[in-house]
């Protein structure tokens, strides 16, 4: 048996291994997956927050880079691929200046003792 009747049901929530995406169980929303019926968390988070669908051009960046942190503070919609893949180019460079600051205040504590 598949979804409630399952032996392996866990409330219709679920983290992937794979990817980290939360997916929840309901089948009978537009996004759900055509095989399994389970819909992306962020999809459902972000739809409830403006209240309407989300269009199938936007994505749905995670600020913190954290796929199973869906509150809507770490939620950004993007209304393009461009403007998704900037988001992340823009994570990129924050995280190297940050980790080139952290090193650098590192080298100098250690330079102190």
């Amino acid at each position: 048996h598949n979804g409630e009747k399952g032996s392996r049901w866990k409330g219709g929530r679920s983290i992937s291994k794979q990817d980290g995406y939360v997916r929840i169980y309901l089948p009978t929303h537009p996004r759900a997956s055509k095989n399994k019926g389970y819909v992306l968390e962020h999809i459902l988070v972000c739809e409830k927050h403006l209240g309407r669908p989300i269009l199938r051009t936007e994505i749905i960046h995670h600020i913190n880079g954290i796929r199973s942190d869906n509150r809507i503070e770490n939620l950004v919609i993007c209304k393009s691929q461009a403007e998704h893949l900037s988001n992340h180019k823009h994570s990129e460079e924050t995280k190297l200046k940050q980790s080139i600051a952290i090193k650098k205040s590192w080298e100098t504590r250690r330079l102190k003792y």
